[in-house]
């Protein structure tokens, strides 16, 4: 259902030119857009709006108003934009499982048609997998499992779109900030995420996000013993290691992948180090064993402890 309407509004937006020339002069269908050497252009909404007529409902205008600009399933927006066009003229959103796009030299394209994407006047609504950025703004809902951001700044309020539904989330550089400009710290990002199960931030330089108080506070969110696995790279020395410690010997569920930063100081790799000689020399474990990564590690414990980690379960 979901393919058919992104079908459905994609032929709203675009035509495919495969019409004669008599056929587009009609109000046929429904469609913005023409080709023009290749590139698709918005067509102005008088063409669209041309072909629809005044509409009367049964219901009062401000219960109607409620309806097409509140709609609480995808199902539901699907039903009444494939009733009536008032309906997408007023609320347009594309409904898709995910974005299916690609990037075509310079520019986005969804299929073969280019578009740019700052003239779309619709909303869109992903449903299963989120990982095309720059749409970020132009969301109406985002009830996708698995969440991939790339390269933004974005405010934890903005955030909010995806953390009733993501299971599997992937930040790659990505800033999260409180309203007042500064750092919301690693734990209350993790929060906010009530189902993960999969959590991965990977960036290119120090976690300035992670503090002393990280880890302990990430004891005390419910949904954090029910993680899967956690990938974390350039994590600084503040990150409380002997608390990690304490809970790696008791962890049973979660598959911690740790790569720390090169600016960490030498007692603390030291301090990695033994950890790492302990895991290496345990014969049989009653906990989930970590990976730990960090610059100077000794390139044959390294591959070791990545090797026996693929043969435990």
């Amino acid at each position: 259902m979901e393919s058919s309407n992104f079908q459905f509004t994609s032929s709203i937006l675009n035509r495919q030119n495969k019409r004669k020339t008599k056929e587009e002069e009609k109000p046929k269908g429904i469609c913005l857009g023409t080709k023009t050497k290749n590139v698709y252009q918005l067509n102005s909404r008088s063409k669209f709006l041309s072909s629809c007529s005044p509409q009367s409902f049964s219901f009062p205008d401000s219960i109607m108003f409620y309806i097409l600009k509140n709609p609480t399933t995808t199902k539901l927006y699907q039903k009444m934009i494939q009733t009536c066009k008032y309906f997408f003229i007023k609320n347009p959103i594309i409904v898709s499982s995910n974005f299916p796009c690609s990037l075509d030299l310079d520019k986005w394209c969804i299929g073969k048609t280019r578009f740019d994407f700052s003239q779309l006047i619709c909303k869109f609504w992903i449903t299963e997998k989120f990982n095309f950025t720059p749409i970020l703004t132009k969301l109406y809902k985002c009830d996708a499992k698995k969440v991939t951001i790339k390269n933004q700044v974005i405010s934890l309020n903005d955030l909010s779109i995806f953390t009733k539904t993501a299971e599997d989330i992937y930040f790659e550089r990505v800033t999260v900030k409180n309203f007042d400009d500064s750092i919301v710290p690693f734990e209350k990002i993790f929060e906010t995420f009530i189902y993960v199960k999969i959590f991965r931030i990977y960036s290119f330089s120090t976690l300035s996000n992670i503090t002393s108080k990280t880890f302990v506070e990430l004891l005390r969110i419910p949904h954090f013993s029910h993680l899967q696995s956690i990938y974390l790279n350039c994590i600084p020395d503040t990150f409380d290691i002997e608390a990690f410690y304490v809970y790696m010997k008791k962890n049973k569920t979660t598959k911690f992948f740790l790569i720390f930063d090169y600016s960490i100081s030498a007692r603390y790799k030291n301090r990695l180090e033994e950890i790492v000689d302990e895991l290496l020399s345990t014969k049989v474990f009653n906990y989930k064993p970590p990976i730990i990564f960090y610059d100077g590690l000794d390139g044959e414990k390294k591959f070791r402890l990545f090797t026996f980690n693929l043969n435990i379960v």
